[in-house]
């Protein structure tokens, strides 16, 4: 892997988290991700009840984050599935040669349109499992971990 520590990986998501413990574990995986790259993480949050609304205005908030050159991935059940392996070397190690950084989009419940999903660089499901937000937010930030240390050949992940 070869990248500039200009390239950053930013995870935006719906929602804040209220519990201690989420916000405990997720500090402590920003803080070991950050001995390989900045990492940001920004948690925004929709006001509307109506599904329909509060999906056109998920996407809204989400997009008007885009910058210009990062590979978009969103996280979604419709996304293709990676063992941390082919994560580390398709999403993490791809997107940081070849992009200015990368950004993890985590939506609220309901998801994201159709229509919405078609403009992200590619689709990613972390499990057959339905999680919520914001323990999705912990496991996607093990994951990038686990794979600055598959990268780097760090014994952590067997």
């Amino acid at each position: 892997m070869k990248h500039n520590n200009v390239c950053k990986i930013r995870i935006l998501l719906i929602g804040n988290s209220k519990e201690t413990y989420i916000k405990d574990w997720s500090d402590e995986l920003q803080k070991r991700i950050s001995k390989f790259s900045s990492i940001e993480l920004l948690e925004l949050n929709s006001k509307q009840t109506d599904i329909k609304k509060r999906q056109k205005e998920e996407f809204e908030l989400l997009s008007s984050k885009f910058e210009t050159g990062r590979f978009k991935v969103l996280l979604d059940v419709e996304g293709r599935s990676y063992n941390s392996i082919e994560f580390s070397k398709k999403i993490i190690d791809s997107g940081l040669t070849n992009f200015q950084g990368i950004d993890f989009f985590i939506g609220g419940p309901f998801g994201l349109r159709q229509e919405d999903k078609q403009i992200f660089d590619t689709l990613v499901s972390l499990s057959n499992l339905t999680f919520n937000h914001q323990l999705a937010k912990v496991v996607l930030l093990e994951q990038i971990y686990r794979s600055f240390t598959i990268i780097k050949g760090i014994t952590y992940h067997y």
